[in-house]
């Protein structure tokens, strides 16, 4: 393998992996954008619910039910090798479980006891901290994500850049090195008539 080929192919290798490293961050920054969404779709549902006393309200918190522990099982798979994101997670884990039993039991107290029980308890379990914890749990792993990207990004392009060069420096050293031998087999023929005239005798025997 020529050195071009051999730089050509290390080069868009690493390119490969690391524009893999940039889709799959995104990934990342999507899971948990998705997780955080369908979190806040059970509390709509829940505070839909204590507020009017209509079941239908339930439908955002109920789909939520079903898809909070896929969203949340699917950022763990993408961030199962970053140990400081998984620390974060298990937190987060913790604070949404808490979260959901608080949302069932005031749903459930809403059914049972009517509106003033509920909303009662509402303030009582201090609601809106704990959403707000999920929220800046979720921030910060997404920010953690965003900077990575940003950097992964970088290293996409430096790649690309170099590739670029590197192309450009072989194509140039191609040309010039057909310059050199075109030049270099002109001058070996202008030797060669000089000498046939300087020695016609050589000329005919060549000749012969």
């Amino acid at each position: 393998m020529t050195l071009g080929g051999y730089l050509s192919y290390r080069y868009n290798t690493a390119l490969k992996d690391n524009r893999d490293l940039v889709v799959h961050t995104h990934k990342v920054i999507s899971a948990i954008e998705r997780a955080l969404s369908d979190i806040q779709d059970a509390e709509t549902g829940q505070r839909g619910f204590i507020i009017t006393g209509e079941e239908t309200y339930l439908a955002p918190y109920e789909h939520a039910l079903q898809t909070i522990p896929n969203s949340l099982r699917e950022v763990r798979s993408l961030v199962l090798d970053r140990s400081e994101q998984l620390v974060r997670l298990d937190a987060l884990e913790i604070v949404v479980s808490k979260k959901l039993d608080e949302l069932s039991a005031t749903i459930l107290l809403r059914s049972e006891s009517g509106f003033e029980a509920a909303r009662a308890a509402v303030v009582k379990a201090a609601g809106k901290e704990s959403m707000d914890r999920i929220r800046f749990l979720a921030a910060q792993m997404s920010s953690v994500e965003t900077d990575l990207l940003a950097e992964r990004t970088s290293v996409v392009a430096r790649n690309e850049q170099t590739i670029l060069w590197l192309a450009l420096f072989f194509a140039v050293a191609s040309v010039a090195t057909r310059v050199l031998v075109a030049f270099a087999s002109a001058r070996a023929e202008r030797h060669e008539s000089v000498a046939t005239d300087l020695d016609p005798g050589k000329g005919a025997t060549s000749a012969v």
